[in-house]
């Protein structure tokens, strides 16, 4: 008889992790009260992040669970550790540690002591640890720049997400829903994404980091991922000129998924002529000689001058003979 909607659809999911094996045993972790179908959704059940949003802005089901609203305002911005490790009156630590055994394993280490130390490796504070992001492609990348004397820091990815959005930028390409969700689906044919979030890392410095972490706190007991959503833009008409740059860009890329093949094309792509104020442009590239197997291979010469010379050294030849007389009028030439 509930809605069907998101929220709804999640309850139910977390309802289900409470324990799998035994429904009758599904309570809220911290309190250890029945939490029965019916009142999963009710409003004195609340979806609670196991370690706090506002210290990892982890908003995945792993970092989720249902629980007593009462519960979840005594835990607060804490971990179950941080908050009930030493029993406080109406916790029991032992109890709640055994009906965090029952959940799934991508939720019940978050119970552990050492979460959050598991978590961010040994960074407590929210905003060191945008700084220090440890994963390991951004560390080696962070450790190879700042040999050379750079200055760097490392943002992850869902901040880069967030901020994205909150700039209404998620809407500048094709195939990216603003209104539905803080991280719509990417449309990751288009590659212009890149420079979209090129531009947000650009943007993000300490400054907005330390308001990035005011907001998430703020936003700590509710369901809405727009924490940022009253974020200003940089300049007067920032979205309308990140467009303009971004309808200028000429991708390229060629996609290669053979372990043999290249990662990308020895050449380069460059607009020569606009098409009649159509929005459409010619491109060009530079491909070598010995690449050209068929007289019709030369009609694709942009150059008149080098189309006609080369024809006319190759008159009369296919196959192997057309490509080695090609080739050595180029050197020739």
């Amino acid at each position: 008889g509930q809605p069907d909607n998101y929220e709804n659809r999640l309850r139910l999911r977390l309802w289900e992790d409470l324990n799998r094996d035994n429904v009758l045993a599904r309570a809220c972790p911290y309190t250890g009260e029945p939490i029965g179908l019916e009142r999963a959704f009710q409003p004195d059940v609340e979806i609670d992040h196991i370690l706090p949003f506002s210290r990892t802005l982890d908003d995945g089901i792993g970092n989720k669970t249902l629980s007593l609203r009462r519960a979840n305002r005594d835990k607060g911005q804490k971990t179950p550790y941080e908050a009930f490790g030493q029993s406080p009156a109406d916790y029991d630590w032992a109890e709640i540690s055994a009906r965090a055994a029952a959940l799934p394993s991508n939720k019940s280490w978050r119970f552990a002591p050492d979460a959050m130390d598991r978590f961010d490796n040994e960074e407590r504070d929210f905003l060191a640890r945008q700084l220090n992001d440890t994963r390991y492609m951004a560390r080696l990348a962070k450790d190879y720049l700042r040999r050379t004397g750079a200055d760097v820091w490392v943002t992850p990815g869902r901040l880069t997400s967030d901020l994205r959005w909150a700039l209404g930028l998620d809407s500048v390409l094709s195939g990216h829903n603003v209104e539905q969700s803080a991280d719509p689906r990417k449309n990751r044919n288009d590659h212009r994404h890149h420079a979209i979030d090129a531009i947000v890392i650009a943007l993000t410095d300490r400054r907005l980091l330390e308001r990035v972490a005011t907001e998430a706190g703020r936003a700590e007991h509710t369901f809405d991922k727009r924490y940022l959503r009253d974020m200003k833009e940089p300049w007067l008409n920032f979205r309308a000129d990140v467009k303009a740059s971004i309808d200028r860009l000429i991708v390229s890329h060629k996609p290669d998924h053979g372990v043999q093949g290249a990662l990308h094309n020895d050449t380069a792509y460059g607009i020569v002529e606009a098409d009649g104020g159509k929005g459409r442009s010619r491109v060009v590239h530079r491909v070598p000689l010995s690449s050209m197997t068929k007289p019709a291979d030369l009609d694709a010469i942009r150059d008149p001058l080098i189309r006609d010379y080369l024809k006319a050294e190759t008159a009369g030849l296919t196959g192997k003979e057309f490509t080695a007389a090609l080739v050595a009028a180029g050197v020739e030439a």
